[in-house]
């Protein structure tokens, strides 16, 4: 069994962000985390994938907001 692929997705509570989400968590091949603003519209649009996602909360622009394990992917 081979190791899973890690991506990580940002923005996912837009448009194009969630339609991407919603692809992603179908393949079992990857293990996906999504990164997005925290708001109640993103809380409400990401919660259904919570249990198919790590959902990260915080600001891509504020770097003392991102954990630590994200910093591999930039």
């Amino acid at each position: 069994m081979s190791k899973k692929k890690s991506v990580l997705l940002t923005g996912a509570s837009g448009t194009v962000g969630i339609e991407c989400l919603k692809q992603l968590v179908k393949i079992p091949a990857l293990e996906v985390t999504v990164f997005n603003k925290k708001t109640k519209a993103s809380v409400k649009k990401l919660s259904p994938f919570q249990d198919k996602a790590k959902l990260v909360y915080g600001d891509i622009t504020n770097l003392k907001q991102l954990p630590i394990k994200m910093w591999l992917y930039i």
